[in-house]
């Protein structure tokens, strides 16, 4: 077979090894043009229309719904059982509705947008996605599905901190509390977050070297966060970022290559057939594989760079408009934060500072407005419980169990109490009573608990 350079014209008949454009030409590297059988030089055992059919999967089975749903609870059940290592039974379930509706707003931008193969799952101790492809993947698009996520999060904490303000009931709080802050954080333009990727997609990924800048110190930074924050799984996904950086290189270098290719072809009219796979796949390196020589890792090399390829930046209207929309959301994000923060009673905010008998002053006016409230009961035995007045405090978690009897933080801190005060049988009682309910008590303090009782484990 006589192999020759796509470009130039250049054929290894011409005596030469190497075409002024830089293809070895005494190696075979076949190119589209050398493809009339749809064989590829990368990965031959496999044909283009074989790649083609495993990116876009045309033909659709009838269980392919019932396998999403599948997908969404299995990964769904080993979030929530991992999660009670980190959560209490009430904190885990807002989180996962939290996090539900988050990907909610981006799966329904997704399904806006035509986007295939939609699909949500969770990710043990970290959080949740949404998977899709669009055919057409313009960068200003997939801008738009990025910020479509923390949008109605923060719409539903803000009626929660109203809610709050009216009723003064803690769970409305704690409601409002993790859908402002998990949204809200998710704005952050740091990489991979949702900020991040926005930013990525208007601004940075015009060029490739201010692009891996812009994810490399965005990464560092959402490491060093996420230390701060003891967070130590997240870490993991910043990492998975920078590992993922030599395999986009390739992916750039040969999209770099196709624009080249195809500079009087206008890019939008492309569609991505055979041809076009054939076309990716002689600009790929072989290098891109990394040993992982399999049908399904090819197609999805050649699905990066298509997308690639259309990572077209908005017009600079497009990218006003879509910053302009950035802000309103950001300036959004920042007036419920302000809200959650005004809905704090002043007790709560003394009991912050640590000045304590005004917090215990400030309950009990609230106490008076309302006698049922149990919130004010648990912080003011908290108050207490810092003044290491174990009975007071004692008696305020007893009268807040008493409004709310399922409420485990509560039979945990009156275990403590009783801990404290020497009532080692009762502690235990209400330490396993919390535990039943859901909290994780620290197993260390059940150890010293032990001992004072004298049990074995």
């Amino acid at each position: 077979m006589n192999w020759h350079c796509p470009e130039c014209g250049s054929t290894n008949d011409d005596s030469i090894s190497r075409c002024m454009c830089g293809y070895e030409l005494d190696t075979p590297v076949a190119t589209y043009s050398d493809q009339a059988d749809g064989i590829n030089s990368l990965l031959p055992g496999y044909s283009d229309t074989d790649v083609l059919l495993q990116i876009t999967n045309p033909a659709k089975k009838k269980n392919d719904v019932l396998k999403k749903i599948a997908i969404l609870i299995v990964s769904l059940g080993i979030f929530a059982g991992t999660g009670l290592f980190q959560f209490t039974l009430k904190e885990l379930m807002i989180v996962i509705v939290v996090l539900f509706i988050h990907e909610a707003g981006h799966l329904t931008a997704m399904k806006l947008f035509k986007y295939s193969d939609v699909k949500m799952f969770f990710l043990p101790l970290i959080g949740a996605a949404v998977a899709g492809r669009e055919p057409t993947p313009y960068s200003s698009r997939k801008a738009l599905v990025s910020i479509a996520g923390p949008l109605p999060g923060l719409f539903i904490g803000l009626f929660f901190v109203v809610l709050h303000a009216g009723m003064k009931e803690r769970i409305y709080y704690d409601i409002a509390s993790m859908f402002i802050f998990i949204n809200a954080f998710n704005l952050l333009p740091l990489y991979p977050l949702d900020g991040g990727r926005f930013f990525d997609l208007i601004l940075f990924s015009r060029n490739y070297a201010v692009e891996v800048i812009f994810k490399v110190v965005t990464s560092l930074l959402f490491i060093m966060l996420a230390i701060s924050l003891r967070t130590w799984l997240l870490i993991l996904i910043p990492l998975f970022i920078l590992l993922s950086l030599k395999r986009s290189y390739y992916v750039y270098k040969a999209t770099k290559g196709l624009k080249t290719e195809l500079f009087d072809a206008s890019i939008e009219t492309l569609k991505l057939d055979e041809e076009t796979v054939g076309r990716i796949r002689s600009r790929l390196d072989e290098k891109v594989l990394s040993g992982k020589r399999s049908l399904k890792n090819l197609a999805t090399l050649v699905d990066a760079t298509w997308q690639r390829l259309f990572n077209i930046p908005p017009s600079p209207l497009k990218t006003i408009s879509l910053l302009f929309l950035y802000i309103l959301c950001v300036c959004f994000a920042g007036a419920a934060i302000v809200g959650i923060a005004a809905s704090i009673d002043r007790g709560s905010v003394y009991l912050i500072k640590g000045e304590h008998d005004q917090a215990i002053s400030a309950f009990n006016k609230a106490l008076e407005v309302n006698p049922k409230d149990s919130g004010a009961y648990k912080n003011r035995g908290a108050a207490y419980m810092n003044k290491g007045q174990f009975d007071q405090a004692i008696s305020d978690y007893t009268k807040a169990l008493e409004i709310n009897p399922k409420d485990a933080e509560a039979y945990n801190i009156r275990g403590r109490a009783y801990y404290f005060k020497g009532k080692y049988e009762k502690s235990w009682e209400d330490l396993n009573k919390a535990e039943d309910l859901g909290y994780k008590v620290p197993p260390e303090f059940f150890d010293d608990l032990r001992k004072a009782l004298g049990r074995q484990k």
